[in-house]
């Protein structure tokens, strides 16, 4: 089963509304400035356009399946965790600015905190492997990603992100 979560969920999505209500300005003074060339104005607004559907497809996603668990932060990061790699499965509480620096995708594996994948909302699940590597992802709908951890055996540990 897989899980999803657009990168602008909750208050996040007035940013994105933000960021697209600044692109479409940007665009539109694309095409009116008269000194530029029409090739300029089409480079200028296909860039503007694909940063824009770069943005609005960002999401973490979650996918358990038989001997192994995938998650990553689409359309830039993915991974795979064989089952027998992974040493604890926590239920955490971060604070994302404070602990990795942001939302999205902030950290590195080997790091002390890990990597985030999301942020938003601020309640998750991460993934420790025996060699120390540590995987934050944040839902909105955590019980039924429990729900199928456990039914596959693994039991859940409660933890806050500040304390480790």
């Amino acid at each position: 089963m897989t899980w999803r979560q657009t990168a602008w969920a909750g208050k996040q999505k007035w940013l994105f509304v933000g960021m697209s209500v600044l692109f479409l300005g940007i665009l539109i003074l694309t095409w009116v400035d008269d000194s530029s060339s029409d090739a300029d104005r089409i480079v200028g607004g296909l860039l503007i356009i694909v940063t824009w559907l770069f943005l609005m497809v960002m999401h973490n996603w979650l996918r358990i399946e038989a001997g192994r668990i995938r998650m990553g932060f689409f359309p830039l990061y993915w991974m795979t965790l064989p089952l027998p790699e992974v040493h604890d499965i926590s239920v955490v509480t971060i604070h994302p600015f404070r602990e990795f620096g942001g939302t999205g995708l902030k950290g590195s594996a080997r790091s002390r905190r890990g990597i985030l994948l999301g942020g938003v909302p601020n309640t998750g699940l991460r993934f420790e492997t025996f060699d120390d590597r540590r995987y934050t992802i944040t839902f909105s709908d955590l019980q039924t990603i429990i729900a199928e951890l456990e039914a596959r055996g693994f039991t859940l540990s409660a933890e806050s992100a500040r304390d480790s």
